[in-house]
């Protein structure tokens, strides 16, 4: 479906810090409008996480955003400026349902905010 793996975001959580709910994988999905221009390093990019529930289920979450790996807007990523989290949500709902064949359910905000883990101090 177009997503790399995204290991330099910042490490997720839901809940408290010491519940340990940690997200157990993120990825992005970045698309060039130019043809100058590869998706590495395309402008903007959706970024997904992903929580795994103990019961066989996972929850999503996203946002569309500046891209992490574009050096010219990098900045606007590490600030949030410009970030969406409902285009995010509707384009990985709509994803989704287009192209894997996985029952799809919206349950946005059932959690609350998701949040970025402390550093290690």
């Amino acid at each position: 479906m177009g997503y790399d793996r995204n290991p330099m975001a910042g490490l997720k959580y839901r809940g408290n810090l010491e519940d340990e709910d940690f997200e157990v994988t993120t990825w992005a999905y970045r698309e060039s409008d130019n043809s100058l221009i590869p998706d590495p390093l395309a402008f903007w990019q959706t970024h997904v996480f992903v929580f795994d529930n103990g019961d066989g289920t996972f929850d999503l979450y996203a946002h569309y955003e500046y891209s992490s790996m574009n050096p010219l807007v990098a900045y606007k990523h590490v600030r949030g400026i410009g970030m969406d989290r409902e285009r995010g949500v509707g384009y990985v709902l709509r994803n989704l349902e287009q192209n894997s064949g996985l029952d799809v359910v919206d349950v946005a905000g059932m959690w609350g905010p998701v949040t970025e883990a402390a550093p290690e101090r």
